[in-house]
């Protein structure tokens, strides 16, 4: 209706995050001579804290958004890291290697949904991210999928045609 702020949805979100990535990349390169920025959760929310707040409404603190952009790293660091080592040993393809990475979400999308997430349950109930916490997809798992998959048999075909995967 063009009366109220417009709806954060995880897309328009994850593009501003992008949009704050090129940014700060930017600021690294220029401001900090190409050093990387251990405060970058801090200059990223500060970034993004106006569009938040005037056109989508958001009534947030930039300190909350900087916490849930660090917790987001640790959380997406615990998940992804794991893959990327197996991905790192493995004797997989290209090809597949590719379509296994064309599954997963880039950081962005993955952020933007962990933080609606965590603002749209309730502002003063966070769930903390267990220290403990553990992938539902193991590396184990995925190696085993992975070798369940005839490689020459299905190569260079996308993953949603090749049976079981």
């Amino acid at each position: 209706d063009g009366d109220g702020p417009d709806t954060l949805e995880p897309g328009n979100f994850a593009q501003l995050i992008a949009e704050t990535e090129h940014a700060h990349g930017i600021h690294e390169a220029q401001d900090l001579n190409g050093v990387r920025d251990a405060n970058w959760a801090e200059w990223y929310a500060g970034h993004m804290i106006d569009v938040l707040q005037q056109t989508y409404g958001l009534a947030v603190p930039a300190s909350r958004i900087e916490q849930l952009l660090q917790r987001s790293e640790e959380a997406y660091t615990r998940v992804v890291a794991p893959l990327k080592r197996m991905l790192e040993t493995t004797d997989m393809t290209p090809q597949e290697i590719r379509q296994a990475i064309e599954r997963q979400k880039p950081f962005a999308p993955w952020y933007a949904t962990y933080i609606l997430g965590r603002l749209q349950a309730s502002d003063t109930a966070e769930r903390p991210i267990p220290r403990n916490f553990e992938p539902v997809v193991t590396e184990d798992d995925v190696r085993e999928r992975m070798a369940a998959i005839p490689h020459a048999d299905y190569a260079g075909r996308a993953p949603e045609d090749i049976p079981g995967y």
